[in-house]
Formats: structure tokens, sequence, C-alpha cells
């Protein structure tokens, strides 16, 4: 994670301590970006190949590529992954009986400039593609040249209602916090 961003990151959760308890996520989702890209692959080489019989045309060596690893995925494997995926995501619901969301940052750095390349932000967020939980992004933090970072609520599954009054309590709240401050500097933010 870009030092910055990490930076930002824990100065909010230094301002939000008395609101949040930091937890460490389940041990079941440690292979998770392993398995959601295993998933995607096998997927997409399922459907490709079904349009290439379609199409007479060759794909791009790129796509082609693709389709060989693919292809190269047994049964086996995609089950055992969807699997692995369904206990992940049941993994939560105790988690999400007791706390409203789960914050993270919604990716690995600041937004990049026009003129730079984004840089792969599936890290931060595959986990919760995968397993079919909601996600808001809320781009709250900035670095000391003004880009942002986002800072993302991720609820439970088939919960999405929920997700969104979490988070428009969160803004309400960070926005207060930020306004006292500012008001009064000497005061602590609330």
């Amino acid at each position: 994670m870009d030092p910055e961003a990490k930076e930002a990151i824990e100065a909010l959760l230094e301002e939000l301590a008395d609101q949040i308890t930091i937890i460490d996520l389940p041990e079941s989702t440690v292979q998770s970006k392993e398995w959601h890209e295993l998933i995607v692959q096998a997927e997409f080489t399922q459907a490709v190949e079904t349009q290439e019989r379609q199409i007479s045309k060759k794909p791009p060596k790129r796509i082609a590529d693709m389709i060989k690893a693919g292809s190269k995925i047994t049964a086996q494997e995609y089950l055992r992954a969807l699997n692995a995926i369904e206990m992940v995501s049941s993994s939560f619901d105790e988690f999400f009986d007791r706390f409203d969301c789960i914050l993270t940052p919604s990716s690995l750095g600041f937004a990049p400039l026009k003129s730079e390349a984004a840089s792969p932000g599936s890290l931060a967020n595959s986990l919760w593609a995968v397993t079919g939980m909601p996600t808001i992004s809320l781009p709250i933090l900035q670095s000391g040249t003004g880009l942002p970072l986002g800072v993302q609520l991720t609820g439970k599954q088939f919960d999405d209602a929920r997700l969104l009054r979490t988070a428009r309590t969160f803004i309400s709240i960070r926005f207060i916090a930020i306004f006292l401050f500012s008001l009064h500097p000497q005061a602590e933010a609330v």
C-alpha cells in the first residue's frame, strides 16, 4: 500500500477509534483472490469458447492465451473454488450479526493523475466481489496534493439497504467531526 495512503487510513482509524472495532478477517479469506481469479478465468474461457464456435474468427493472442490457461482448469478445481467461496461467505454471517459493515481502503493508493496509469485495485475488492457482498466507496480522504483516497464499506450479502443507511450515517458522523474540529482546532474531533 502507498505509504501516504496507509498513513491517511491509520489517521482515520484513530479518529474513529471509539466507534469501530479492529478485527482480523477470517482465515478462510486468505486464498479468496486466487479462487476469484480461478472462477473468473474458467467462466471467461467457457463464455469465449462458446462465442468462438459461433464466430469463425481467430481471437487476438492475449485472449487466446487466456482461453488456453482457462481451459486447463479442471471441473474439480472450479467446484472446489466455488465451495471455498461459499464457506468464506458464510463465515461472515456471524460477523454481520455484531457489526454494521467492514471498513477497508477502496484501493491500495490514491487516485492516479490523468497522465498516470491506474494500478490494479482488485486486491482491495476481489474478496467482496467474489462473495457477492455489497460495497460502497466513499472518497473522504486526500493526499497532500489533493488526490482522493476512498474508504470502502462492505455489508452483509443481500443487505444493500442496510449498507446504504450505514454509509449515510458514516458520512454524517465524519462530516460533523471534521466540521467541529475545523471550528475549534483545539477541541478533539468527535
